[in-house]
C-alpha cells in the first residue's frame, strides 16, 4: 500500500492498526483511504488492502 507516497508492505491491516503502528494519534488525524474520507468511528471496521492508497494528514496547533 501507499501511505503519503511511500510504499509500505502491511497487509489486511484495519486503519486503527495502521495508526498505532505509526505511532500517530487518531484524534488529530484525518484519513483518506482511495480519496474517500474514513470517519473515525469506521477506523476500527476499514480493513486496508495492499492496492490502496491512503494519505494521512495531522493536525498541527500554532499561534
Amino acid at each position: 500500500m501507499i501511505i503519503n507516497g511511500k510504499q509500505y508492505e502491511y497487509k489486511d491491516i484495519t486503519v486503527e492498526e495502521l495508526i498505532e503502528k505509526l505511532s500517530l494519534d487518531k484524534n488529530k488525524i484525518v484519513v483518506e483511504v482511495n480519496f474517500n474520507i474514513i470517519p473515525k468511528e469506521e477506523f476500527k471496521t476499514t480493513t486496508l488492502r495492499e492496492e490502496d492508497k491512503i494519505e494521512i494528514v495531522a493536525f498541527i496547533g500554532g499561534g
